[in-house]
C-alpha cells in the first residue's frame, strides 16, 4: 500500500499503498471484540488496508487493527506512533524517534534503522533521510526518493525521486513500461501502479490483460491507492472514484460512498476511509466491511 503526505504527521503514509493489500505508512490490543487496539473514543487521523483487515492512527498516537487475521490471531503495533502502514496480513508503525514496529505475518524482519515512511506489501520498505531505500527483500530501489510504494506481491516497487520522475524495480513479466513525466505519488498492487502527475490526472499501467483497473478515469485528483484489482483516487474535496475489480461493479451499483474522506485505503475488495469527524467507514463485499469498525 502507498505513502502520501498526511497532514497530522507530516510524514508520507501508507493507504497505500501498499499495496494497502500493501499499503504505505499512513495500540495497545484491547479486549474489544472485532478490533485490536486502543479502546479510549479517541479519534483516527490516518488508515492503511492490508489483504484482508485494516489499521487505523489515532490522534493519540495509538494504531487500532482490525478484519482478518487482526480480529482473532495478530494484534496491533503497541505504543505511540507517527504513521501506520498495513500490507499483506502485516501492519507496522513508524515511531517519533524514526524506529520501526511490525506485527503480524512478517515473510522477513522489517527493516533495522530509523526511517522517515515506510511501506508495506510482501515486502516492508524503510524510505531513510537521505532519500535511500532499505527493503526487507533482495531486491530495493536504488538511488534517491521523496516517496514509496510496495506492490501487494512485493513487486514491483516504485516511488519518486526528488525531481518527480518515477524509478521502479524492474519490472514484473509481461508489464507495460512505466510512463514518463514528472508526478506527485505512485501506488502499486501486485498487478498494475497508478500515478498522480503533477498535472493531477491519473495514469495506470502494469499487466495488459486486466480488469479495467488500468481504465483511469479523468478529472483532476489528489492521491491515489492501489491493491489487488482495486484502485481509488481522491480529489480535492474529499470524494473518491474507484475503478477496476469489485469496486467498479460497486461504482456502477451506486454502492460506493459519496461522502468526503480526509484518509482512505483499499484493500482486497474493501474499502474504508477516515471522515473529518475522526471515525471510520469501511464498504465492499470482503467481511471487514460488514464488520463494526473501531471507536
Amino acid at each position: 500500500m502507498s505513502w502520501r503526505p498526511n497532514s497530522w504527521s507530516g510524514l508520507w503514509l501508507c493507504v497505500a499503498a501498499l499495496s494497502c493489500g500493501g499499503g504505505t505508512t499512513h495500540n495497545r490490543p484491547s479486549d474489544n471484540a472485532g478490533a485490536a487496539g486502543a479502546a479510549g473514543a479517541t479519534g483516527f487521523v490516518a488508515i492503511s488496508c492490508g489483504a484482508a483487515h485494516a489499521c487505523a492512527l489515532r490522534d493519540t498516537g495509538e494504531i487500532s487493527c482490525w478484519g482478518g487475521q487482526f480480529d482473532d490471531l495478530y494484534q496491533a503495533p503497541h505504543g505511540k506512533f507517527t504513521s501506520v502502514a498495513a500490507g499483506d496480513a502485516a501492519a507496522c508503525g513508524l515511531r517519533q524517534d524514526g524506529s520501526i514496529e511490525c506485527t503480524g505475518y512478517l515473510p522477513a524482519p522489517a527493516p533495522s534503522g530509523k526511517a522517515v515512511a515506510l511501506t508495506v506489501g510482501n515486502v516492508i520498505c524503510a524510505l531513510r533521510d537521505d532519500g535511500s531505500v532499505d527493503c526487507s527483500a533482495a531486491v530495493s530501489l536504488s538511488g534517491s526518493f521523496s516517496s514509496i510504494d510496495a506492490g501487494d506481491g512485493g513487486d514491483p516497487i516504485c516511488g519518486i525521486r526528488p525531481d518527480q520522475t518515477l524509478g521502479c524495480t524492474p519490472k514484473p513479466p509481461f508489464w507495460d513500461d512505466a510512463p514518463g513525466g514528472t508526478f506527485e505519488m505512485v501506488a502499486c498492487s501486485s498487478q498494475f501502479c497508478c500515478a498522480v502527475s503533477t498535472a493531477s490526472s491519473i495514469q495506470c499501467w502494469g499487466i495488459p490483460e486486466t480488469s479495467g483497473e488500468r481504465d483511469a478515469p479523468s478529472g483532476e485528483f489528489v492521491s491515489v491507492r492501489a491493491a489487488a484489482v482495486e484502485p481509488c483516487a481522491a480529489r480535492a474535496d474529499g470524494t473518491l472514484s474507484c475503478w477496476g475489480g469489485w469496486l467498479k461493479s460497486a461504482k456502477e451499483h451506486a454502492s460506493l460512498p459519496t461522502e468526503p474522506f480526509v484518509d482512505y485505503c483499499v484493500g482486497n475488495a474493501f474499502g474504508c476511509g477516515v471522515r473529518a469527524d475522526g471515525s471510520i467507514h469501511c464498504f465492499g463485499e470482503a467481511a471487514i466491511a460488514a464488520a463494526p469498525p473501531p471507536r
